[in-house]
């Protein structure tokens, strides 16, 4: 990850999964109840979290927190989700000001990868 912008700088804001792909496929499946296409995530300064999901024809959020690993290789969230508590350690496979691709592999060994585009950068705004 090179930029001139730390990586908690960036990552604040709020991103929007555009694509999901399912051990390197494409699909417009659910990664989970709440890593679908169209969720909104929102990483704030002060480390809180939130996740936007539909769920049916209900708009739900689950809330949490976030952190980096030592080496900022890994994006480390933790949120209530629909049914139960999210803990998931993603990838990080690119970083850009605009663009986040994430990976991380569920409990039946299948590899999602999410890509996420910005849509509202949170560092103007001191959140």
């Amino acid at each position: 990850i090179f930029s001139f912008t730390k990586v908690e700088n960036r990552i604040r804001g709020i991103w929007q999964i555009v694509e999901i792909q399912k051990n390197g496929i494409t699909t417009y499946e659910p990664a989970s109840n709440e890593e679908q296409i169209d969720s909104r995530l929102e990483f704030y300064q002060s480390r809180n979290f939130i996740i936007h999901y539909i769920d049916g024809l209900n708009l739900r959020n689950g809330d949490g927190t976030w952190e980096f690993d030592d080496k900022k290789r890994n994006l480390i969230v933790n949120y209530k989700g629909k049914k139960n508590t999210i803990s998931r350690i993603y990838k990080i496979i690119k970083f850009k000001n605009n663009e986040l691709k994430l990976s991380f592999t569920d409990a039946n060994d299948i590899t999602w990868t999410l890509k996420l585009d910005i849509v509202e950068s949170f560092i103007a705004y001191g959140l």
